[in-house]
């Protein structure tokens, strides 16, 4: 027999024979917790892979996730822009950190590693390695200057410069 609450007249809650609780809607999918309506929360809503610490209303700040500490780590805007370690919002992806931020991306299967990162002095550098735990190669680098070099040796590719260029 389920239990069910009622408001106004109309059914509001529903505690099921089995255990799981229905609220705002009737239908019972099988899980504990169903829900038809935005779920607030002024602590933790803790799951088995995910910990969510501030969900902040979608309307003005969009998802915060912060660590046990309460300080916030990642962002998802209410226009749906990702922030990991910054909250400008101004760019579709922002990485932000205060020593060296880097961006991996990895091809599963070759272990091909490209990464991109900003040195201590301001160089912008995109490295590659064979493997995830490989020596990393500086392949492009352009300092806060403009300076631009190019690391190992083109071959069967076409490089235009404009500006001043010194080979040697």
């Amino acid at each position: 027999q389920n239990l069910r609450f009622y408001t106004g007249g109309s059914n509001s809650m529903i505690l099921t024979s089995g255990g799981n609780l229905l609220i705002g809607t009737t239908t019972d999918s099988g899980y504990k917790l169903n829900v038809d309506g935005i779920i607030r929360s002024s602590s933790s809503i803790l799951g088995t892979t995910v910990i969510v610490q501030k969900v902040t209303a979608l309307n003005t700040n969009g998802v915060q996730f912060t660590n046990n500490a309460g300080s916030e780590k990642a962002r998802i805007t209410d226009v749906g822009n990702l922030l990991i370690g910054g909250t400008s919002d101004t760019d579709k992806l922002v990485v932000e950190d205060a020593t060296a931020p880097n961006i991996r991306m990895y091809r599963s299967g070759t272990g091909q590693v490209w990464q991109q990162t900003i040195d201590s002095s301001g160089r912008y550098m995109l490295r590659e390695a064979a493997s995830a735990g490989g020596t990393k190669y500086t392949r492009l680098q352009i300092d806060d200057t403009g300076e631009v070099e190019v690391f190992n040796t083109l071959t069967g590719t076409a490089a235009t410069f404009s500006g001043n260029v010194g080979v040697g």
